[in-house]
C-alpha cells in the first residue's frame, strides 16, 4: 500500500545479530540501515528499560503475552538475542525531510504504533484496496541470501 503511494519505507537498527534473520523473514519491506553507535536511536530520543521496567513488561504487562500470542497465531516466532532492553518508534517525515508528520515512542517492548494511525498521518484511506501486481514475469528470489552492506562513516545499509 505504501509503495502504491511512492511513500519510502526505512528502518534503522542498532545490531547486526539478528538482522539476516528478519531480511530472509520478509518481515520488512524497505531499506534497512545499521545504526550500532545508537547515534541516530538517542539523537530521537528513544529509551532504554530499566531492569524494573523490563521485569513488569515481561512478566505483568498484559500486552506482551497478547503480542506473543498473535505471533504464534500468523507463524512468527520469537528472537530474544540481542539487546531487548531497547525500545524504538516510528517516525513519519514529510517528502523532502520539510517537516515531521508523526513521532511515535514505544513505551514498552510490546508497545507498536496501530497501522490506522500511520495511514491517517499519510492521508491513506486504510479501506482502501492495492491491487497486487500481476506481473508474472518478475524475478522471484527465493534463495536466502546475506545481503552487501554498504557502509558510509557510521551508518550501514543493509
Amino acid at each position: 500500500m505504501l509503495r502504491a503511494h511512492n511513500i519510502r519505507l526505512i528502518g534503522i537498527g542498532l545490531e547486526e545479530l539478528g538482522y539476516q534473520e528478519f531480511l530472509d523473514g520478509k518481515f520488512f519491506d524497505g531499506d534497512i540501515y545499521l545504526d550500532t553507535k545508537q547515534e541516530q536511536y538517542k539523537a530521537l530520543g528513544y529509551k532504554r528499560l530499566n531492569i524494573c521496567e523490563m521485569i513488569y513488561v515481561l512478566f505483568i504487562h498484559p500486552k506482551v503475552r497478547e503480542v506473543a500470542n498473535q505471533g504464534k497465531k500468523n507463524k512468527v516466532g520469537n528472537n530474544w538475542a540481542g539487546d531487548g532492553f531497547l525500545t524504538g518508534g516510528t517516525l513519519i517525515i514529510e517528502k523532502g525531510g520539510k517537516g515531521v508528520l508523526l513521532s511515535y515512542k514505544m513505551k514498552g517492548i510490546a508497545d507498536h504504533l496501530e497501522n490506522s494511525k500511520i495511514l491517517e498521518a499519510l492521508n491513506i484511506d486504510s479501506n482502501e484496496t492495492v491491487v497486487p501486481n500481476t506481473n508474472t514475469t518478475a524475478a522471484i528470489d527465493t534463495q536466502p541470501r546475506r545481503r552487501n552492506i554498504q557502509c558510509d562513516e557510521d551508518v550501514c545499509k543493509l
